[in-house]
């Protein structure tokens, strides 16, 4: 497997999800790392179809649960904090990812915060720094600013 890790650090995902393909049974590490290689090659469906099929593999791996919480902050942050408060249900135990969790857990709740109080009060979003701007932009509100890429894990 580290193979494809090589071909994910050098930036060539299409070489990884192919590789990840040719050596893929029912590994929900394979189906994890398929995801994270499928999102950073912009392909945000599949990344997703590939984390669910992690869980249903292995109900009890936390990391694609995590992982789909972290690519929710992009698309959907509505439902991000649900996925990061499974993930930490799943492994209460593991001190990384617990600790990775609960910091990507309060960045999703600051930027809640942030919409709510946007949409609540309508105030100017000239400094809104929010890492959900594609959201945002499909509420209709316009926002200046830089957009963030999401980190995702593996074990």
């Amino acid at each position: 497997m580290s193979l494809g890790y090589l071909y994910d650090s050098s930036g060539s995902f299409k070489s990884t999800i192919q590789y990840y393909k040719s050596v893929l049974k029912t590994d929900p590490d394979i189906w994890n790392n398929l995801g994270i290689s499928y999102y950073n090659d912009g392909q945000i469906k599949n990344s997703i179809s590939y984390f669910h099929k992690a869980i249903q593999l292995n109900l009890t791996f936390a990391y694609p649960v995590n992982n789909l919480g972290l690519l929710y902050t992009k698309r959907r942050f509505f439902e991000c904090k649900k996925y990061f408060l499974r993930s930490i249900g799943l492994k209460p135990s593991e001190p990384f990812l617990l600790g990775e969790t609960y910091t990507d857990l309060s960045i999703c709740d600051y930027h809640l915060s942030e919409w709510n109080t946007v949409k609540e009060n309508k105030k100017d979003q000239s400094n809104l720094t929010s890492i959900f701007l594609e959201e945002l932009f499909e509420k209709g509100i316009k926002v200046e600013g830089e957009d963030y890429r999401c980190f995702f894990k593996s074990n």
